[in-house]
């Protein structure tokens, strides 16, 4: 009983230091680009799914070789 006694009353261990990132990751999140991206015009006319156009659809079927 003694034993379980000392093992409870031995001073506790010092917690660790905070841990670092890697230092790949804190350049990797210090970097700043020396010039905006590039911004793309958006496209002239966006196609929606519910136009009246006629499109050019194929149907593909399986022929059989008999």
């Amino acid at each position: 009983m003694s034993d379980i006694l000392q093992k409870l009353l031995q001073p506790r261990v010092a917690p660790n230091p905070e841990p670092e990132w890697p230092k790949w990751i804190m350049e990797a999140l210090a970097y700043k680009p020396e010039r905006p991206p590039a911004v793309l015009d958006p496209p002239l006319k966006a196609v929606s799914p519910e136009s009246d156009e006629r499109r050019n659809i194929r149907i593909l079927r399986r022929v059989s070789n008999t």
